[in-house]
């Protein structure tokens, strides 16, 4: 993770291997050997390779967990020794810590998830958990319960996430038939999928891309038509959070509608869902109206099973589609028929899904700004999004909800205090 690290930082500033060489006063081949893991750069070696590239002390710190890390382990900590036997085990601690050490909001190198998802190109192109099929099944249906009721810190959950996936390549190395090897690649795909849900909430796109495309990858090996289509549905909404709503995100939408090639099914109605949002955030009613037509056709076809399941992300239930249309009514600049569909929405809405309720509720306020309510549409979008993490969706409807302020609310206490909650940091 360290030469991960380093590298993606070279890549950043545009730097060849002989420039940092230069810079630091070695040789390009030692630097090559530090970048692929191979050996270990000294102490001050790796503080002036980060000094050379701008990474304000992000390489120094690794350099001393990964010190830090073999210590534990019982090993004399070396400069430029080669890794053993024993690499395997210490690139899952330094991939967990590693990833654990940004915060919620912290801009994970994109390069780290590439690292994280290594394996799995290997595996393709080409005796450390045993958890049985149903065991890593379990687990994927476990993540998609919490997804939406879950408000424990991100970091955790990423570095649960991390190790999970670093644990599942493992098995996917051992795995000795086609019928276990499409098994676990459903379940690499769906954890890969959350993953990047994760990395959306603290806006690093670039590295929620990269996983994104991990799941995908995962899904088309495994065979199963279904979770292709979800994952290229699941990749255009967080496209659609994270502002990426050009031409990428409609590929994914038309190519996860043309694999489900008119079977009514959960990825097909989220990308459904989404393309409703595309289109009443770009203003064109009509498309949009009709998106929603079509999306509620959907949802009326979909199995009793998914409609039903109104907690995990395998669920499509009604108040889904009252949202996706109330959604596109205020961004129209509907609210009054926006205001029944959120009521139903939010009285439907479990408890614990404090979330979605969340969302609706930043919905109401948005639409008491359309009909001049300022003062009580600020007041109650800072009173429901302060107290839980702000994610990515609620950013968009914040952002919406700003930008529809007359310009002489745009001073208004709450409406610094929403800016402030809507920022990424990092």
């Amino acid at each position: 993770m360290l030469g991960t690290a380093m590298r993606f930082h070279r890549d950043a500033v545009g730097l060849s291997l002989r420039d940092v060489a230069a810079r630091i006063h070695t040789h390009a081949s030692a630097i090559d050997r530090w970048e692929t893991g191979k050996t270990r750069p000294s102490a001050d070696s790796a503080h002036d390779y980060d000094r050379a590239v701008g990474a304000g002390g992000e390489l120094i710190a690794l350099h001393a967990e990964a010190v830090a890390l073999e210590h534990r382990q019982g090993g004399t900590p070396t400069a430029d020794t080669s890794i053993g036997d024993e690499g395997g085990d210490m690139e899952r601690r330094a991939a967990m810590r590693f990833l654990a050490t940004f915060t919620a909001g912290a801009a994970i190198p994109a390069s780290a998830v590439d690292a994280l998802h290594g394996d799995l190109w290997r595996f393709l192109e080409a005796n450390a958990n045993d958890y049985s099929l149903s065991e890593w099944e379990q687990i994927a249906y476990d993540y998609g319960q919490t997804v939406w009721t879950e408000l424990r810190p991100r970091s955790t959950r990423t570095t649960d996430l991390v190790g999970d996936i670093h644990a599942l390549n493992m098995r996917l190395r051992r795995a000795k038939d086609s019928p276990e090897q499409s098994a676990l690649l459903r379940t690499y795909a769906q954890l890969s999928a959350f993953l990047a849900c994760e990395l959306a909430q603290t806006a690093s796109p670039r590295a929620c891309w990269r996983s994104c495309h991990a799941a995908r990858t995962a899904a088309d090996a495994s065979g199963d038509r279904e979770l292709r289509v979800w994952t290229r549905a699941w990749e255009a909404s967080q496209s659609f959070h994270l502002h990426r709503r050009g031409p990428a995100a409609d590929a994914l939408v038309q190519q996860a509608l043309d694999l489900a090639d008119g079977r009514p099914c959960l990825g097909a109605a989220l990308a459904l869902e989404t393309r409703t949002r595309l289109l009443a955030s770009r203003r064109q009613p009509e498309a949009a109206k009709q998106a929603i037509t079509e999306l509620r056709q959907m949802t009326d076809d979909l199995p009793d099973a998914t409609t039903a399941d109104r907690i995990s992300v395998w669920g499509m239930p009604m108040e889904n589609l009252d949202f996706s249309r109330a959604f596109v009514y205020t961004a129209l600049g509907d609210s009054k028929n926006a205001a029944p569909l959120l009521d139903a929405a939010l009285a439907a809405t479990p408890p614990e899904k404090v979330g979605a309720r969340t969302n609706i509720a930043l919905m109401q306020a948005w639409g008491m700004i359309e009909n001049n309510d300022i003062t009580q549409g600020l007041t109650r979008a800072l009173e429901v999004a302060h107290p839980i993490p702000v994610t990515s969706y609620r950013r968009v409807v914040i952002t919406e909800l700003l930008k529809g302020l007359p310009a002489n609310a745009q001073a208004h206490p709450a409406a610094h205090e929403l800016r402030l909650v809507a920022t990424p940091i990092g």
